[in-house]
């Protein structure tokens, strides 16, 4: 399984790193693939791999527990060993070449139903992407628990809109998005 298809899973997925090397490798290939926790950190600030030791399993919902704990949250447990660390299809988006991204990106709960509805056609990200106009995004939904089912997770949008600067935090942009209608 490639770190896309981990992460683009329906079902609730984890992979066991029983040493702590593993840990690393898994989470720089998380790091490189523009994955976060689900707080929003970066996975290589913080492995959190002494929390279970030999136990330990990263989660596609961006947090982490001991085997025992995850298989009692329904979660399927993968091994290391069956996770292909180098995935072609997740350049990236800073590597220029003009060509458009999908970025799949975590979006709080509280948000989702305001982006569903077309209330909320914008999103505030720190720019560790190079979003570009043209881009286009797949929403996960997350809770403070991890990855929840939610209408919008299936979901494509557009960015029509990068804006920097004008008083935003350095490396910060706001992105005008609208969904992309499905062809039926």
């Amino acid at each position: 399984m490639t770190i896309k298809e981990f992460f683009e899973s329906k079902n609730k997925l984890a992979i066991h790193c029983n040493t702590e090397e593993r840990a690393k490798k898994l989470l720089e290939a998380f790091d490189k693939a523009n994955h976060r926790w689900v707080t929003g950190d970066r996975y290589v600030e913080d492995i959190a791999w002494e929390l279970n030791e030999e136990e330990t399993c990263y989660s596609n919902t961006g947090c982490c527990g001991s085997t025992n704990y995850l298989k009692e949250c329904h979660y399927t447990i993968l091994k290391f060993e069956e996770i292909e660390l180098e995935d072609a299809s997740y350049k990236s988006c800073k590597d220029g070449g003009g060509r458009k991204m999908t970025h799949n990106l975590k979006i709080r709960d509280q948000f989702a139903d305001a982006v569903l509805n077309g209330e909320k056609t914008f999103e505030v990200r720190y720019n560790d992407r190079g979003y570009n106009k043209g881009d286009q995004i797949v929403f996960t939904v997350v809770d403070d628990i991890g990855w929840i089912d939610h209408p919008l997770n299936t979901k494509v949008y557009e960015i029509t809109y990068v804006l920097s600067g004008w008083g935003l935090r350095e490396d910060f942009v706001v992105l005008g998005i609208k969904r992309v209608e499905e062809e039926k």
